[in-house]
């Protein structure tokens, strides 16, 4: 749960953050322009990354971005050309804003991405632009409960199935959670 934001120039040409980690919405210019910022990773709790937050951090080289990342502002990661790796943990590529990621070189860039969403990150504006790209699993469990706490279960393309099948499913519990699940 989101209690507020990282307000607007709240570290603005801060020459002492060389690692963050980010837990709440991001505003307009929060970190704009610290030049020795090398690692940004934003937690699964922000949706929202606004204008100009990163812009001119030079020597940022990594980005993580959380799994509810829903929206990257306005030329966020201008000037960023010493990025080589972005990992989305996004199932659906965040939206971007105008030229949101224009500065990083996308022929050199490494875009790290959940497994099965190479189509929609190479459909995704901006985001199809990047040479570059490989999937990671996510969130795959050993399935603990009793069967009498499954509601559904289904393909990983959404299927549904009358019980587990060989290799990736997705468990739907009666108390409304959601896991993947490997069957040897």
């Amino acid at each position: 749960m989101n209690t507020g934001n990282v307000g607007k120039f709240a570290f603005a040409d801060c020459s002492n953050l060389t690692t963050i980690c980010i837990g709440m919405n991001v505003d307009n210019y929060a970190f704009y322009r610290c030049f020795n910022l090398q690692d940004v990773k934003i937690d699964d709790g922000v949706e929202r990354i606004g204008d100009w937050a990163f812009s001119d951090c030079s020597s940022l080289n990594h980005i993580s971005l959380g799994s509810n990342v829903k929206y990257i502002g306005e030329k966020t990661f201008s000037n960023c050309t010493a990025v080589t790796h972005i990992t989305s943990h996004a199932q659906t590529p965040p939206k971007c804003s105008k030229r949101a990621l224009y500065d990083i070189n996308k022929l050199n860039c490494i875009l790290t991405i959940p497994i099965g969403k190479i189509v929609a990150y190479r459909s995704a504006e901006q985001w199809k632009e990047f040479y570059f790209m490989e999937e990671f699993e996510t969130g795959i469990t050993k399935l603990t409960s009793d069967k009498s706490t499954v509601e559904h279960y289904f393909t990983i393309d959404g299927k549904r199935l009358d019980k587990l099948q060989k290799g990736v499913n997705i468990v739907v519990m009666k108390d409304g959670t959601v896991r993947k699940v490997v069957m040897k």
